[in-house]
């Protein structure tokens, strides 16, 4: 089926931001369920005024960074993207995974912080930064510092989980039992949670062709996990 839809007609898209050897990951704010603490990469629905799932990552991380202003001259072509089709919508999910440079890295370390300070329930502008119209609340609680190995390692388990005909179903059950530590960006604290469900199958259909390699090495150790994830995340 996802053959014959085109790359254009994505639900959404987002940025997992890489910087030396680990993944940045949001504790995310889930409004309708308070209780819900979960990990995720930063990303959302495409919204009409977007041009393209570039655009739309773009925006979305703007607004869930609270509006740094980054010199993004460089991003599109430096970005490697991970594409996955859902059988579920009918459309594809883009991620654009981008290794950050120390600069850019200080400039999300200030917009964590100064995350800090947004009420959960104050709606800001952006347009000026993304064009769109519509005020946003907060959606990302702090940033965190997950390393790569942990996260492929992560994913890679998950896909030994049990499978039944709801993969999302499944990744919420083994979010109940297995966590990321994350190092807290302001004070390197750790907190430990679980991946969203959404991101862990996302993840896990782009892993799936390799899994079993890698099982070959989980015999003696995981030893593969010496090599980075980011050699992975970025195979197209």
């Amino acid at each position: 089926m996802s053959d014959y839809v085109p790359k254009s007609d994505y639900e959404g898209a987002g940025f997992m931001l890489t910087y030396r050897g680990n993944v940045i990951l949001a504790e995310r704010i889930n409004v309708k369920n308070p209780d819900v603490k979960e990990f995720e990469y930063m990303g959302g629905k495409r919204e009409k005024s977007d041009a393209d799932a570039y655009a739309t990552a773009l925006d979305e991380l703007i607004e869930e960074l609270g509006g740094p202003q980054f010199d993004t001259l460089t991003w599109r072509n430096r970005c490697k993207t991970i594409e996955v089709f859902q059988p579920f919508s009918k459309k594809w999910i883009i991620c654009h995974v981008l290794e950050l440079n120390d600069a850019e890295y200080e400039i999300v370390k200030d917009a964590n912080l100064r995350l800090q300070s947004w009420p959960d329930d104050e709606m800001r502008d952006y347009s000026h930064l993304t064009g769109r119209l519509t005020p946003v609340r907060k959606a990302v609680r702090a940033l965190y510092l997950v390393p790569q190995q942990k996260f492929y390692s992560y994913i890679i388990n998950f896909n030994n989980h049990p499978r039944s005909e709801n993969r999302m179903n499944d990744a919420k059950e083994y979010g109940k039992n297995n966590t990321l530590d994350g190092y807290c960006m302001i004070t390197g604290e750790i907190k430990t949670l679980p991946l969203r469900g959404f991101n862990t199958v996302l993840f896990e259909n782009k892993f799936n062709p390799i899994v079993s390699y890698n099982k070959i090495y989980a015999a003696v150790g995981l030893t593969v996990l010496a090599i980075s994830i980011g050699y992975y995340l970025y195979m197209d």
